[in-house]
Protein backbone atom coordinates (compact mmCIF):
# COMPACT_ATOMS: atom_id res chain seq x y z
CA UNK A 1 0.00 0.00 0.00
CA UNK A 2 1.28 3.48 -0.86
CA UNK A 3 2.55 5.72 1.94
CA UNK A 4 -0.21 8.31 1.57
CA UNK A 5 -2.86 5.58 1.46
CA UNK A 6 -1.61 4.35 4.82
CA UNK A 7 -1.69 7.86 6.25
CA UNK A 8 -5.16 8.57 4.86
CA UNK A 9 -7.08 6.99 7.72
CA UNK A 10 -10.45 8.66 7.30
CA UNK A 11 -12.96 6.53 5.42
CA UNK A 12 -15.51 8.43 3.37
CA UNK A 13 -18.98 8.25 4.81
CA UNK A 14 -21.63 7.54 2.22
CA UNK A 15 -21.69 10.79 0.27
CA UNK A 16 -18.81 12.66 1.93
CA UNK A 17 -15.09 12.25 2.59
CA UNK A 18 -12.09 13.67 4.46
CA UNK A 19 -9.98 13.43 1.31
CA UNK A 20 -10.05 17.20 0.69
CA UNK A 21 -8.50 18.01 4.08
CA UNK A 22 -5.94 15.24 3.76
CA UNK A 23 -4.92 16.32 0.27
CA UNK A 24 -4.60 19.96 1.34
CA UNK A 25 -2.21 19.11 4.19
CA UNK A 26 -0.22 16.60 2.10
CA UNK A 27 0.06 18.99 -0.84
CA UNK A 28 1.20 21.83 1.43
CA UNK A 29 3.93 19.64 2.91
CA UNK A 30 5.05 18.63 -0.58
CA UNK A 31 5.13 22.26 -1.80
CA UNK A 32 7.10 23.38 1.26
CA UNK A 33 9.77 20.76 0.59
CA UNK A 34 9.77 21.55 -3.12
CA UNK A 35 10.12 25.29 -2.42
CA UNK A 36 13.15 24.70 -0.18
CA UNK A 37 14.94 22.59 -2.81
CA UNK A 38 13.71 24.03 -6.10
CA UNK A 39 12.12 27.45 -5.73
CA UNK A 40 12.32 28.13 -9.45
CA UNK A 41 10.44 24.88 -10.05
CA UNK A 42 7.69 25.97 -7.65
CA UNK A 43 7.37 29.35 -9.35
CA UNK A 44 7.10 27.62 -12.72
CA UNK A 45 4.43 25.28 -11.35
CA UNK A 46 2.38 28.23 -10.08
CA UNK A 47 2.66 30.10 -13.36
CA UNK A 48 2.21 27.11 -15.69
CA UNK A 49 -0.33 24.98 -13.85
CA UNK A 50 -1.87 26.40 -10.70
CA UNK A 51 -2.54 29.93 -11.89
CA UNK A 52 -1.82 29.87 -15.59
CA UNK A 53 -2.19 32.82 -17.92
CA UNK A 54 -4.72 34.58 -15.66
CA UNK A 55 -2.04 35.61 -13.16
CA UNK A 56 -1.32 39.36 -13.51
CA UNK A 57 2.15 40.83 -13.89
CA UNK A 58 1.92 42.38 -10.42
CA UNK A 59 1.58 38.92 -8.88
CA UNK A 60 4.42 37.51 -10.97
CA UNK A 61 6.73 40.34 -9.88
CA UNK A 62 5.85 39.99 -6.19
CA UNK A 63 6.56 36.26 -6.28
CA UNK A 64 9.82 36.63 -8.23
CA UNK A 65 11.23 39.40 -6.01
CA UNK A 66 10.15 37.97 -2.65
CA UNK A 67 13.03 36.97 -0.38
CA UNK A 68 10.97 34.23 1.18
CA UNK A 69 8.13 32.00 -0.11
CA UNK A 70 6.19 29.78 2.27
CA UNK A 71 2.94 27.80 2.39
CA UNK A 72 0.23 27.66 5.04
CA UNK A 73 -3.03 25.73 5.47
CA UNK A 74 -6.35 26.59 7.12
CA UNK A 75 -5.71 30.31 7.50
CA UNK A 76 -8.66 31.81 9.46
CA UNK A 77 -10.42 34.84 7.99
CA UNK A 78 -13.24 37.01 9.33
CA UNK A 79 -15.93 39.18 7.77
CA UNK A 80 -18.34 40.84 10.18
CA UNK A 81 -19.50 38.02 12.47
CA UNK A 82 -18.56 35.23 10.04
CA UNK A 83 -15.45 33.08 10.05
CA UNK A 84 -13.95 31.03 7.24
CA UNK A 85 -10.71 29.26 6.43
CA UNK A 86 -8.47 29.50 3.38
CA UNK A 87 -7.45 25.94 2.54
CA UNK A 88 -3.96 26.72 1.26
CA UNK A 89 -2.04 29.99 1.00
CA UNK A 90 1.21 31.07 -0.61
CA UNK A 91 2.97 33.78 1.40
CA UNK A 92 5.58 36.07 -0.13
CA UNK A 93 7.61 37.68 2.63
CA UNK A 94 4.88 36.63 5.09
CA UNK A 95 2.02 38.25 3.13
CA UNK A 96 -0.67 36.21 1.39
CA UNK A 97 -0.35 36.52 -2.38
CA UNK A 98 -2.27 33.40 -3.45
CA UNK A 99 -5.17 31.52 -1.84
CA UNK A 100 -6.26 28.06 -2.94
CA UNK A 101 -9.68 26.51 -2.32
CA UNK A 102 -9.38 22.73 -2.67
CA UNK A 103 -12.37 20.72 -3.87
CA UNK A 104 -12.55 17.03 -4.71
CA UNK A 105 -16.24 16.48 -5.14
CA UNK A 106 -18.05 18.50 -2.47
CA UNK A 107 -20.24 21.53 -3.07
CA UNK A 108 -19.92 25.09 -1.82
CA UNK A 109 -21.05 26.63 1.46
CA UNK A 110 -22.43 30.13 1.92
CA UNK A 111 -22.21 32.93 4.51
CA UNK A 112 -24.74 35.49 5.69
CA UNK A 113 -22.97 38.79 6.33
CA UNK A 114 -24.60 41.40 8.54
CA UNK A 115 -24.19 45.02 7.50
CA UNK A 116 -25.04 48.14 9.49
CA UNK A 117 -25.95 51.11 7.30
CA UNK A 118 -26.12 54.65 8.71
CA UNK A 119 -29.71 55.79 9.39
CA UNK A 120 -31.00 52.40 8.29
CA UNK A 121 -31.81 49.04 9.81
CA UNK A 122 -29.24 46.27 9.76
CA UNK A 123 -29.25 44.23 6.55
CA UNK A 124 -27.83 40.86 5.63
CA UNK A 125 -26.11 39.72 2.47
CA UNK A 126 -25.55 36.13 1.35
CA UNK A 127 -22.07 35.40 0.01
CA UNK A 128 -21.01 32.19 -1.63
CA UNK A 129 -17.98 30.40 -0.21
CA UNK A 130 -15.72 31.72 -2.96
CA UNK A 131 -17.37 35.13 -2.78
CA UNK A 132 -16.61 35.25 0.94
CA UNK A 133 -12.92 34.52 0.28
CA UNK A 134 -12.89 37.01 -2.58
CA UNK A 135 -14.30 39.80 -0.41
CA UNK A 136 -11.77 39.17 2.35
CA UNK A 137 -8.80 39.01 -0.03
CA UNK A 138 -9.84 42.25 -1.74
CA UNK A 139 -9.98 44.05 1.61
CA UNK A 140 -6.93 42.52 3.25
CA UNK A 141 -4.59 41.24 0.54
CA UNK A 142 -4.82 43.54 -2.51
CA UNK A 143 -3.03 42.14 -5.52
CA UNK A 144 -3.54 38.54 -4.39
CA UNK A 145 -5.03 35.71 -6.47
CA UNK A 146 -7.78 33.17 -5.70
CA UNK A 147 -7.41 29.71 -7.24
CA UNK A 148 -9.99 26.91 -7.28
CA UNK A 149 -8.13 23.59 -7.27
CA UNK A 150 -10.68 20.92 -8.08
CA UNK A 151 -11.19 17.35 -9.18
CA UNK A 152 -14.91 16.91 -9.88
CA UNK A 153 -16.52 20.07 -8.51
CA UNK A 154 -17.06 22.65 -11.25
CA UNK A 155 -16.39 26.34 -10.70
CA UNK A 156 -19.45 28.61 -10.32
CA UNK A 157 -20.55 30.00 -13.71
CA UNK A 158 -19.29 33.51 -12.96
CA UNK A 159 -16.07 32.58 -11.13
CA UNK A 160 -13.77 33.44 -14.02
CA UNK A 161 -15.61 36.68 -14.83
CA UNK A 162 -13.82 39.85 -13.68
CA UNK A 163 -15.83 41.75 -11.08
CA UNK A 164 -15.44 44.77 -8.87
CA UNK A 165 -14.75 48.48 -9.28
CA UNK A 166 -11.87 50.73 -8.34
CA UNK A 167 -14.32 53.00 -6.49
CA UNK A 168 -14.88 50.42 -3.77
CA UNK A 169 -11.66 48.77 -2.56
CA UNK A 170 -13.64 45.98 -0.91
CA UNK A 171 -15.10 44.98 -4.26
CA UNK A 172 -11.95 45.51 -6.31
CA UNK A 173 -11.42 42.57 -8.61
CA UNK A 174 -9.28 39.69 -7.38
CA UNK A 175 -7.95 37.56 -10.26
CA UNK A 176 -9.41 34.06 -10.32
CA UNK A 177 -8.08 30.85 -11.80
CA UNK A 178 -9.22 27.21 -11.97
CA UNK A 179 -6.85 24.25 -11.90
CA UNK A 180 -7.70 20.54 -12.02
CA UNK A 181 -5.97 17.93 -9.87
CA UNK A 182 -5.24 15.97 -13.03
CA UNK A 183 -3.19 18.96 -14.28
CA UNK A 184 -1.30 19.03 -10.96
CA UNK A 185 -0.53 15.33 -11.34
CA UNK A 186 0.65 15.84 -14.92
CA UNK A 187 2.93 18.77 -14.02
CA UNK A 188 4.49 17.04 -10.99
CA UNK A 189 5.10 13.86 -13.01
CA UNK A 190 6.95 15.86 -15.69
CA UNK A 191 8.86 17.90 -13.07
CA UNK A 192 10.06 14.69 -11.42
CA UNK A 193 11.63 13.56 -14.69
CA UNK A 194 13.65 16.73 -15.24
CA UNK A 195 14.38 17.95 -11.71
CA UNK A 196 17.32 15.65 -11.02
CA UNK A 197 16.26 14.68 -7.49
CA UNK A 198 19.42 12.82 -6.56
CA UNK A 199 22.62 13.38 -4.63
CA UNK A 200 21.60 15.20 -1.45
CA UNK A 201 19.59 13.21 1.11
CA UNK A 202 16.84 15.85 1.02
CA UNK A 203 16.49 15.48 -2.77
CA UNK A 204 16.44 11.69 -2.58
CA UNK A 205 13.75 11.90 0.10
CA UNK A 206 11.66 14.34 -1.95
CA UNK A 207 11.96 12.06 -4.98
CA UNK A 208 10.52 9.18 -2.96
CA UNK A 209 7.79 11.42 -1.56
CA UNK A 210 6.94 12.62 -5.08
CA UNK A 211 6.51 9.04 -6.27
CA UNK A 212 4.25 8.23 -3.33
CA UNK A 213 2.14 11.36 -3.81
CA UNK A 214 1.62 10.62 -7.50
CA UNK A 215 0.74 7.03 -6.68
CA UNK A 216 -1.84 8.21 -4.15
CA UNK A 217 -3.46 10.48 -6.75
CA UNK A 218 -3.56 7.52 -9.15
CA UNK A 219 -5.26 5.35 -6.54
CA UNK A 220 -7.83 8.08 -5.96
CA UNK A 221 -8.44 8.26 -9.72
CA UNK A 222 -7.19 11.87 -9.78
CA UNK A 223 -4.38 11.37 -12.27
CA UNK A 224 -4.45 12.08 -15.98
CA UNK A 225 -6.59 9.56 -17.86
CA UNK A 226 -5.96 9.67 -21.58
CA UNK A 227 -8.86 8.86 -23.88
CA UNK A 228 -8.05 6.11 -26.37
CA UNK A 229 -9.68 5.44 -29.73
CA UNK A 230 -10.96 2.10 -28.41
CA UNK A 231 -12.82 3.94 -25.62
CA UNK A 232 -15.12 5.47 -28.22
CA UNK A 233 -16.67 2.06 -28.86
CA UNK A 234 -17.53 1.76 -25.16
CA UNK A 235 -18.98 5.28 -25.10
CA UNK A 236 -21.08 4.55 -28.15
CA UNK A 237 -22.42 1.36 -26.54
CA UNK A 238 -23.05 3.23 -23.28
CA UNK A 239 -25.33 5.73 -25.02
CA UNK A 240 -26.88 3.54 -27.69
CA UNK A 241 -27.86 0.82 -25.21
CA UNK A 242 -29.13 3.29 -22.58
CA UNK A 243 -26.83 1.85 -19.91
CA UNK A 244 -27.30 4.70 -17.43
CA UNK A 245 -31.10 4.36 -17.33
CA UNK A 246 -30.77 0.60 -16.95
CA UNK A 247 -28.41 1.05 -13.99
CA UNK A 248 -30.70 3.66 -12.46
CA UNK A 249 -33.78 1.46 -12.75
CA UNK A 250 -31.92 -1.64 -11.53
CA UNK A 251 -30.65 0.07 -8.36
CA UNK A 252 -34.05 1.61 -7.68
CA UNK A 253 -35.66 -1.83 -7.99
CA UNK A 254 -33.08 -3.40 -5.67
CA UNK A 255 -33.71 -0.70 -3.06
CA UNK A 256 -37.44 -1.48 -3.04
CA UNK A 257 -36.71 -5.15 -2.32
CA UNK A 258 -33.98 -4.48 0.27
CA UNK A 259 -35.39 -1.72 2.47
CA UNK A 260 -38.25 -3.76 4.02
CA UNK A 261 -35.82 -6.16 5.73
CA UNK A 262 -33.86 -3.36 7.49
CA UNK A 263 -34.71 -1.92 10.91
CA UNK A 264 -35.35 1.83 10.95
CA UNK A 265 -33.68 2.41 7.55
CA UNK A 266 -32.70 5.98 6.67
CA UNK A 267 -30.20 7.94 4.65
CA UNK A 268 -30.15 7.21 0.95
CA UNK A 269 -29.26 8.86 -2.34
CA UNK A 270 -31.96 11.28 -3.41
CA UNK A 271 -31.96 9.80 -6.89
CA UNK A 272 -30.81 6.23 -7.23
CA UNK A 273 -28.04 5.85 -8.18
CA UNK A 274 -26.50 9.21 -7.19
CA UNK A 275 -23.11 9.85 -8.73
CA UNK A 276 -21.82 11.98 -5.83
CA UNK A 277 -21.77 8.78 -3.76
CA UNK A 278 -19.28 7.18 -6.14
CA UNK A 279 -16.69 9.90 -6.58
CA UNK A 280 -14.14 8.59 -4.09
CA UNK A 281 -15.20 4.99 -3.65
CA UNK A 282 -15.33 4.20 -7.39
CA UNK A 283 -18.17 1.73 -6.89
CA UNK A 284 -21.81 1.76 -7.95
CA UNK A 285 -23.70 1.44 -4.71
CA UNK A 286 -26.61 2.34 -2.52
CA UNK A 287 -26.94 2.10 1.28
CA UNK A 288 -29.16 2.62 4.29
CA UNK A 289 -28.39 3.29 7.96
CA UNK A 290 -30.04 1.03 10.55
CA UNK A 291 -31.13 1.25 14.18
CA UNK A 292 -30.27 4.26 16.37
CA UNK A 293 -28.73 7.24 14.63
CA UNK A 294 -25.81 7.39 17.08
CA UNK A 295 -24.64 3.89 16.15
CA UNK A 296 -24.10 4.83 12.49
CA UNK A 297 -24.37 1.23 11.36
CA UNK A 298 -25.20 0.86 7.70
CA UNK A 299 -25.74 -1.76 5.00
CA UNK A 300 -24.49 -1.12 1.47
CA UNK A 301 -25.04 -3.01 -1.78
CA UNK A 302 -24.00 -2.57 -5.37
CA UNK A 303 -21.32 -3.33 -7.99
CA UNK A 304 -17.54 -3.06 -7.70
CA UNK A 305 -14.70 -3.34 -10.21
CA UNK A 306 -10.92 -3.30 -10.00
CA UNK A 307 -10.75 -1.04 -6.93
CA UNK A 308 -12.80 -3.29 -4.67
CA UNK A 309 -14.21 -1.61 -1.56
CA UNK A 310 -10.95 0.23 -0.96
CA UNK A 311 -12.55 2.88 1.24
CA UNK A 312 -13.21 0.07 3.75
CA UNK A 313 -9.84 -1.68 3.19
CA UNK A 314 -11.77 -4.52 1.53
CA UNK A 315 -10.18 -6.14 -1.49
CA UNK A 316 -12.32 -8.03 -3.99
CA UNK A 317 -11.52 -9.91 -7.16
CA UNK A 318 -10.60 -7.53 -9.97
CA UNK A 319 -13.52 -8.75 -12.07
CA UNK A 320 -16.89 -7.02 -11.82
CA UNK A 321 -18.51 -8.11 -8.57
CA UNK A 322 -21.88 -7.74 -6.89
CA UNK A 323 -21.47 -7.09 -3.17
CA UNK A 324 -23.24 -6.46 0.12
CA UNK A 325 -21.35 -4.94 3.05
CA UNK A 326 -22.34 -4.32 6.67
CA UNK A 327 -20.23 -1.90 8.70
CA UNK A 328 -20.18 1.34 10.70
CA UNK A 329 -19.15 4.89 9.86
CA UNK A 330 -15.85 6.05 11.33
CA UNK A 331 -17.72 8.34 13.73
CA UNK A 332 -20.05 5.62 15.02
CA UNK A 333 -19.91 2.52 17.20
CA UNK A 334 -17.93 -0.46 16.06
CA UNK A 335 -20.21 -3.46 15.50
CA UNK A 336 -19.35 -5.82 18.41
CA UNK A 337 -18.94 -9.18 16.64
CA UNK A 338 -18.31 -12.21 18.81
CA UNK A 339 -16.44 -15.34 17.79
CA UNK A 340 -19.71 -17.18 17.25
CA UNK A 341 -20.91 -14.39 14.93
CA UNK A 342 -17.79 -14.62 12.81
CA UNK A 343 -18.02 -18.40 12.62
CA UNK A 344 -21.68 -18.25 11.60
CA UNK A 345 -21.02 -15.63 8.93
CA UNK A 346 -18.04 -17.43 7.47
CA UNK A 347 -20.05 -20.63 7.16
CA UNK A 348 -22.63 -18.63 5.19
CA UNK A 349 -19.96 -17.35 2.78
CA UNK A 350 -19.32 -13.94 4.35
CA UNK A 351 -15.85 -12.47 4.87
CA UNK A 352 -14.58 -10.32 7.71
CA UNK A 353 -12.28 -7.33 7.27
CA UNK A 354 -10.84 -5.26 10.12
CA UNK A 355 -9.67 -1.81 9.11
CA UNK A 356 -5.95 -1.17 9.48
CA UNK A 357 -6.46 2.48 10.42
CA UNK A 358 -9.93 2.83 11.97
CA UNK A 359 -11.97 1.29 14.77
CA UNK A 360 -14.11 -0.56 12.26
CA UNK A 361 -14.84 -4.15 11.36
CA UNK A 362 -16.88 -4.93 8.27
CA UNK A 363 -18.38 -8.11 6.92
CA UNK A 364 -19.14 -8.52 3.28
CA UNK A 365 -20.26 -11.01 0.67
CA UNK A 366 -19.60 -10.85 -3.06
CA UNK A 367 -20.60 -12.65 -6.23
CA UNK A 368 -19.03 -12.42 -9.71
CA UNK A 369 -21.52 -10.75 -12.02
CA UNK A 370 -20.79 -13.30 -14.75
CA UNK A 371 -22.32 -15.99 -12.52
CA UNK A 372 -25.44 -13.88 -11.97
CA UNK A 373 -25.63 -13.21 -15.71
CA UNK A 374 -25.65 -16.96 -16.38
CA UNK A 375 -28.89 -17.43 -14.43
CA UNK A 376 -31.99 -18.29 -16.50
CA UNK A 377 -33.80 -15.15 -15.32
CA UNK A 378 -30.99 -12.85 -16.54
CA UNK A 379 -28.58 -10.58 -14.70
CA UNK A 380 -31.03 -7.90 -13.55
CA UNK A 381 -33.47 -10.18 -11.76
CA UNK A 382 -30.67 -12.43 -10.51
CA UNK A 383 -28.80 -9.46 -9.00
CA UNK A 384 -31.96 -8.11 -7.39
CA UNK A 385 -32.76 -11.52 -5.89
CA UNK A 386 -29.18 -12.13 -4.69
CA UNK A 387 -28.87 -8.66 -3.15
CA UNK A 388 -32.23 -9.01 -1.38
CA UNK A 389 -31.37 -12.39 0.13
CA UNK A 390 -27.84 -11.32 1.07
CA UNK A 391 -28.99 -8.10 2.74
CA UNK A 392 -31.57 -10.18 4.63
CA UNK A 393 -28.75 -12.41 5.94
CA UNK A 394 -26.74 -9.38 7.04
CA UNK A 395 -29.77 -7.71 8.62
CA UNK A 396 -30.52 -10.90 10.57
CA UNK A 397 -27.01 -10.91 12.02
CA UNK A 398 -27.25 -7.20 12.89
CA UNK A 399 -30.56 -7.83 14.67
CA UNK A 400 -29.00 -10.63 16.73
CA UNK A 401 -26.09 -8.38 17.74
CA UNK A 402 -28.31 -5.36 18.46
CA UNK A 403 -30.63 -7.27 20.81
CA UNK A 404 -27.81 -8.54 23.01
CA UNK A 405 -28.04 -7.14 26.56
CA UNK A 406 -24.44 -5.90 26.59
CA UNK A 407 -24.51 -3.67 23.53
CA UNK A 408 -21.88 -0.87 23.91
CA UNK A 409 -23.25 2.52 24.91
CA UNK A 410 -24.35 4.68 21.97
CA UNK A 411 -21.55 6.69 20.39
CA UNK A 412 -18.80 4.75 22.21
CA UNK A 413 -16.53 1.88 21.31
CA UNK A 414 -16.25 -1.56 22.91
Amino acid sequence: MALYSRLFKYAPRPGRTQLENFLTESFCDFLERMTALDRRGVETFILDSLGGSRLPLEFRDRMATAKDLSWKTQHPIYLADNRGYLDLCLLADKRIVLAVENKVGSGYTSHWISQSIEDAEESTEELSQLGFYDRWLAANCPGSVLVLLTHLTDAPPDFLAVKGTDANPQSKAIPHSVCRWAAVYDWIAKWREVSGLSGQPERIFLNGLTNEFLRFLEQKNMSVATMKDSDLELIDAYFSQDVWKKLHDLMASVRLSVIPVLVNPRGSPRTVPQTEAWEETQILWDWAYCYEKELEWYVGWGLSGKHGLRHLDVELDTTLQAFVVVTNDDGGTRIPFLGEDIERLEKAGWHMCESKTRDQMSFFKSMPTRLLASKPEGFGRAFESWAGETVKEGASMLARIHTRPKLPSLGGHP
